[in-house]
């Protein structure tokens, strides 16, 4: 297949391979297809959870209040420390995904994900919660971005704004959404003290499902192959992409 050359490499006017196709003329050429739609799925179910856990202990306040006897300082430090999380992970997520990949950062923080969230349903106390819950805003912090960028570099340029904004604005929206329905359906036919434990553990479940599926089936992203080199690698996935998308390799460039 063609030597690959990034847009940048275009850009230091590398004459030598100047009739050489980008990846993203590759990604081009092949269009959109199946294989975007089943990542978009993978990455949705990622972000949905996201959404949930997010806002899930702003609807568990009273039934804290009650098992724990928060004060307000005391709810104010539990709604705070996802978000810090958060902030950590935005933060450390991209260098890792530069590092290690971005399919091994999203599969390590996926995992992070599903271990801290699960705990967060078992706690004994308050500082366990906020505990876990940083951990949970750090692994949501790191898989978002990390998630968005292999979804982005795997899809046509025109499709990119539909797809990212399918992703970042639908996909945790209707997460914040479903965590809310979800909240309403326990607390109804749940009725002990604990019910907030049943639907930490709930806001899990759409994880439980795209983590594995992230290990079956999302690939490294195209850039991080290019810079490190791993061009037979690139080329294969990009075979992949059109075998799926088209039924033939005969689209790429």
């Amino acid at each position: 297949m063609p030597d690959r050359r990034t847009e940048f490499e275009a850009l230091e006017g590398d004459t030598g391979n100047i009739g050489a196709p980008t990846v993203e003329d590759q990604i081009n050429a092949i269009g959109i297809g199946r294989f975007q739609y089943f990542l978009l799925f993978i990455f949705a179910l990622m972000v949905i959870t996201d959404g949930m856990e997010m806002v899930v202990i702003s609807l568990l306040y009273s039934a804290l209040h009650s098992e724990w006897g928060l004060s307000e300082l005391e709810e104010g430090l539990l709604a705070s420390v996802i978000f810090t999380g958060f902030l950590i992970g935005n933060l450390i997520g991209g260098y890792l995904g530069d590092v290690w990949g971005r399919r091994n950062t999203l599969l390590l923080s996926g995992i992070v994900f599903l271990i801290s969230a699960t705990l967060s349903a078992f706690s004994p106390d308050l500082i366990t919660l906020c505990i876990m819950r940083m951990i949970v805003g750090f692994a949501v912090g790191c898989k978002l971005p990390v998630s968005m960028t292999i979804l982005v570099e795997l899809t046509p340029s025109k499709s990119r704004g539909l797809y990212g904004m399918a992703l970042s604005g639908f996909a945790f929206s209707a997460g914040e959404m479903f965590v809310c329905l979800a909240g309403i359906v326990i607390h109804t036919l749940d009725t002990s003290p604990d019910w907030w434990r049943t639907l930490l553990l709930a806001c899990v479940l759409p994880d439980v499902i795209a983590v594995p599926l992230v290990w079956m089936y999302v690939p490294e992203s195209p850039h991080f192959l290019l810079t490190q080199g791993r061009e037979d690698e690139l080329d294969i996935l990009l075979e992949e992409v059109a075998v799926v998308n088209t039924g033939s390799r005969k689209v790429l460039l």
